[in-house]
């Protein structure tokens, strides 16, 4: 299984991980555009797959709240990420493509310089969480399926 994770620093914050799951390309869209799905690996969510959607993501006192701004299946979905007590609004886009393995997984999460003080320590949570966010969707799609 590949599972890079990496921080760009330049001009824009940028929190990249990237993972191959052994799933077919329709099975992950469907586990990272149902809101029913997203609440099995990562979060309580309110969410649907449609540009324009205002969603809700929810775990204990953290609230996410943001809008569906790109939706091409079964390949990219694209949307705000609001965090509950910051400041500045950050982008998450996931890019899918089928490889011989399963999956190609990519979440790039853009714009962290926009939280100002907090940019840098929520680089390193962001970063972290997604790559904890796929080990939860690795394990649904994966290791209960065998």
């Amino acid at each position: 299984m590949l599972n890079q994770r990496w921080i760009e620093m330049s001009n824009e914050l940028v929190a990249r991980v990237e993972r191959v799951i052994e799933a077919d390309l329709a099975t992950v869209w469907e586990a990272i555009s149902s809101g029913a799905e997203i609440g099995r690996w990562f979060i309580q969510a309110d969410f649907e797959p449609v540009v324009g959607y205002a969603y809700t993501f929810t775990h204990e006192d953290t609230r996410i709240t943001g809008v569906v701004k790109r939706c091409e299946p079964p390949n990219v979905l694209e949307y705000t990420w609001n965090v509950s007590g910051l400041d500045g609004e950050t982008t998450v886009l996931w890019r899918l493509a089928a490889v011989d393995a399963g999956t190609r997984v990519e979440i790039a999460h853009t714009g962290i310089e926009s939280l100002g003080d907090a940019a840098q320590m929520m680089m390193s949570k962001f970063a972290g969480g997604w790559e904890q966010a796929l080990d939860g969707l690795t394990e649904l799609l994966v290791v209960t399926a065998e």
